[in-house]
């Protein structure tokens, strides 16, 4: 047995890996064995205990699967700050078009929870004061932009009913 009783379960997953690695990395092939440290012998996976050998297997899976769900968790971080970079490059941008004089809107829709979309307007005081000389009046910002949102449905409404007429045939 070439004294691997001695070996407890995590010395020979180190040196099995570590064979491993040596083997990817210099190219070679052959079967698969170790050089355990404290005796500087061969030893071949078959001639592990079966009990030893299952149990190391099983602390080789633990191990795989922290390393998968590590992944995943720098996956899942990378996602998020993405997304919050986006976020506020977006912030960013908003901030610039409101401060602006040209007139600017702007609608954001997204689904955020597989519940419905939600819609957020954003706009600055130059589009307001071009709806308002442009006859749209309200208490209020909102009110304003509520008006045109408004005439804005109505008059693509009427445009799909009329491109819906010219398209009937009697």
């Amino acid at each position: 047995m070439f004294g691997v009783g001695n070996l407890d379960n995590n010395g020979l997953f180190e040196a099995i890996r570590a064979e491993k690695e040596k083997k990817m990395n210099d190219g070679s092939v052959g079967p698969d064995y170790i050089v355990t440290n404290n005796e500087k012998q061969q030893v071949t996976l078959a001639d592990i205990p079966k009990e030893q050998l299952a149990k190391l297997m099983e602390e080789m899976k633990e191990e795989l699967k922290r390393e998968l769900k590590s992944e995943a968790e720098k996956e899942a971080d990378a996602e998020r700050l993405r997304k919050e970079q986006i976020k506020k490059e977006r912030q960013e941008y908003v901030q610039k078009m409101k401060e602006s004089d040209e007139s600017w809107m702007d609608i954001e829709a997204w689904d955020e929870d597989g519940t419905g979309a939600k819609i957020e307007l954003d706009w600055n005081d130059a589009f307001i004061k071009h709806l308002r000389d442009n006859g749209i009046v309200g208490t209020d910002d909102d009110q304003v932009v509520q008006k045109w949102l408004i005439l804005l449905m109505q008059d693509m409404t009427g445009k799909m009913e009329d491109e819906k007429e010219e398209g009937e045939f009697e």
